[in-house]
């Protein structure tokens, strides 16, 4: 009788446990839940499990928490998976609970690879790469002193220009540069002081049409060439005797062959044609297009009858070439005719000079 009693008992038992254990499975014990998204702060939450109880039928392991939502804060680290609910314990016949999956990982946020990727700038390259403004056209005609005509020079920025500075007061197309300045109207400001003067150079006659005489006839369209050689000079003497206090010029280049511009040079004056007196220097000179005009100035007070223009480098070819040369400046007077300027070096040899040079600059 007592078998019996306690045979009931146990199988009353062991369906209690049997209802318990599905009635903890299915309504009680939850999914893990997903760790917390990474903040800003370095801490993050993983997910739990909780694990199913034991009994004779296996009671299936909690749900993996899901994964942490990334983070919205600037450089937050995604949330770790949640960890796989543990398996439920073996009842006395069931199998273990099989574990619960582990929650997927949070998606890393794009704004912390975004922001960690821009670059940092410095402000440096956007000053090293400001454009040239370039001059208007009154400026660009104001800088090389023209005031007619169609005029071909080099602007502020460097650069092949061509601009109509103006029409002379009778209209007359001779009167611009008829006065012996290229695009000057006859009568105004300033005078080419290199007319009825006589020429002299290193390289006077290498090709017929193309001499030494060509580099001061008032026109771009002729040219003077010196043949096999990159160091030529040509020398020009004021007609009458007279003396002029050259403290600008302008130099054009030919019309074909750019390696034959002269690149480097010296414009030195003389008493004497013996001894020569630097008075500007100028190097690495570019002209950007044919028939371009780059115009000098420089600080000279003293007067000389005689001036040379001593090429020392060209632009790479065996030969050299410009098509023309003025020179401006002011008469002299009884003072600048007899007292020389021991501000300025002097040497007998045209080749041959101590390059220095009172205020010069090139525009």
């Amino acid at each position: 009788m007592r078998n019996h009693a306690w045979i009931s008992v146990s199988a009353v038992l062991v369906a209690a446990g049997n209802v318990i254990g599905c009635s903890v499975d299915d309504s009680v014990v939850a999914a893990g839940s997903g760790g917390a998204g990474g903040k800003t702060s370095t801490t993050t939450t993983t997910g739990t499990s909780t694990t199913g109880p034991t009994g004779t039928t296996s009671a299936t392991g909690g749900r993996g928490g899901s994964g942490g939502s990334a983070g919205s804060g600037l450089g937050g680290a995604a949330g770790k998976g949640g960890a796989g609910g543990g398996g439920g314990s073996a009842g006395s016949s069931g199998a273990a609970g099989s574990a619960g999956v582990a929650g997927a990982g949070g998606d890393v946020d794009s704004g912390m690879d975004a922001d960690a990727a821009a670059p940092v700038d410095s402000g440096m390259d956007v000053e090293a790469e400001a454009a040239c403004v370039q001059e208007s056209p009154a400026a660009f005609c104001a800088r090389h002193r023209k005031n007619c005509g169609v005029f071909n020079g080099g602007d502020n920025c460097g650069a092949a220009r061509q601009v109509m500075c103006g029409i002379c007061r009778d209209a007359s197309p001779t009167t611009c540069g008829g006065g012996g300045t290229l695009n000057v109207c006859a009568g105004d400001q300033p005078i080419n002081r290199a007319q009825g003067g006589i020429i002299t150079s290193s390289n006077p006659a290498d090709i017929v049409g193309e001499d030494m005489g060509k580099a001061f006839d008032n026109s771009v369209t002729t040219k003077w060439i010196s043949k096999n050689s990159q160091k030529p000079w040509i020398a020009y003497q004021f007609s009458g005797g007279a003396r002029y206090a050259i403290n600008a010029y302008s130099v054009t280049s030919g019309n074909d062959f750019p390696d034959r511009d002269p690149l480097n040079w010296r414009l030195e004056g003389s008493d004497d044609g013996l001894n020569w007196v630097v008075v500007d220097t100028q190097t690495g000179q570019t002209f950007a297009s044919r028939f371009q005009t780059n115009s000098y100035s420089f600080t000279n007070t003293r007067a000389f009858p005689v001036y040379q223009f001593v090429i020392t480098a060209n632009a790479g070819s065996l030969d050299t070439q410009l098509a023309e040369i003025q020179l401006f400046g002011d008469p002299a007077s009884v003072v600048d005719a007899s007292v020389p300027d021991s501000s300025v070096s002097e040497t007998s040899n045209p080749d041959v000079s101590s390059e220095a040079t009172p205020d010069s600059s090139g525009e």
